[in-house]
């Protein structure tokens, strides 16, 4: 089953940076919105796919502001793992992430920052596996479908 979440057609408030999905209500934000049902089909997928345009290197901010608040789907505890210190898991088991960015032509600087979001918030939320492709704006049509067949290859 494939779950398509239109985030421009919801509304999902800011996170207000309360901690309360860590301290108040552990795993489940207080702000009470789409947020909490973006957030559970989040955890209960096998794969999210974060489809994007790029924005100065970064998701849009209407992507940005649902990560955000799906900051209730690892503990407040710390710990240290490859040297450096991160979350602890609050659930058995995170999705895998492809991050599939949009940009009109070729900025290297952009893609590249893109990449490494995508890397390192797949490292923030345990993800068993993370890629991240491009799709350019003047990307003929087979090329555009060509990279995301790729991007979709070999999953484990």
């Amino acid at each position: 089953m494939m779950d398509v979440i239109p985030l421009r057609e919801l509304d999902i408030a800011p996170c207000i940076g309360c901690f309360g999905c860590w301290t108040k209500t552990p795993g489940s934000c207080i702000i009470k919105d789409a947020a909490a049902d973006v957030t559970k089909a989040f955890i209960r997928s096998d794969l999210v796919v974060l489809l994007t345009p790029i924005t100065f290197g970064g998701y849009s901010s209407t992507l940005k502001r649902a990560l955000d608040r799906s900051i209730g789907l690892i503990r407040p505890e710390f710990h240290k793992t490859s040297g450096e210190v991160h979350h602890r898991v609050r659930y058995t088991s995170y999705p895998r992430l492809l991050g599939l960015g949009l940009i009109d032509k070729l900025d290297e600087d952009q893609e590249s920052t893109f990449k490494h979001l995508v890397s390192r918030n797949a490292i923030n939320l345990f993800a068993k596996e993370a890629r991240s492709v491009i799709v350019h704006g003047n990307d003929s049509a087979s090329m555009k479908a060509e990279k995301l067949a790729s991007a979709m290859r070999g999953w484990r």
